[in-house]
């Protein structure tokens, strides 16, 4: 399956974040782990932090 370009799921991440929508706005906080996931090591490696 091909992915829309990490730009542009980034901005549609922001969108929901904005949505009236509780779910939406659940999905929203979501994908920036799968986009994380989802580029290429080389350019964007991942740090993770234990905030708890």
């Amino acid at each position: 399956m091909r992915h829309p370009p990490l730009s542009r799921r980034f901005s549609q991440a922001v969108d929901e974040l904005r949505s009236d929508s509780p779910g939406v706005r659940l999905g929203g906080v979501h994908a920036p782990a799968d986009l994380a996931d989802d580029a290429p090591a080389e350019y964007l490696p991942q740090t993770c932090i234990d905030a708890g």
